[in-house]
């Protein structure tokens, strides 16, 4: 398999845009929940849902509730295998 040198990797497009989504963290995070959000309306078959934009203070907000139900969740899956 024939590699890029690393200069000709990073002038890729898909490698730049990855470059400065790790810059802007909080702009990855937007990004990925809208595109979560429009492949739920796509499976609710929901359009309006669509329309819904997130902003980093939401996501903000969110972040402890995130922390807790993966805990929640994690305690759950360990429950369910020890029985």
């Amino acid at each position: 398999m024939n590699r890029l040198p690393q200069e000709e990797l990073q002038k890729l497009p898909a490698i730049q845009s990855l470059e400065a989504a790790l810059r802007r963290p909080e702009e990855a995070v937007r990004l990925h929940l809208h595109d979560a959000t429009e492949d739920l309306a796509d499976i609710a078959g929901l359009p309006e849902l669509r329309e819904l934009s997130v902003s980093w203070s939401d996501v903000s907000a969110l972040l402890p509730h995130l922390e807790q139900l993966t805990r929640l969740q994690d305690l759950s899956f360990r429950v369910c295998h020890l029985t």
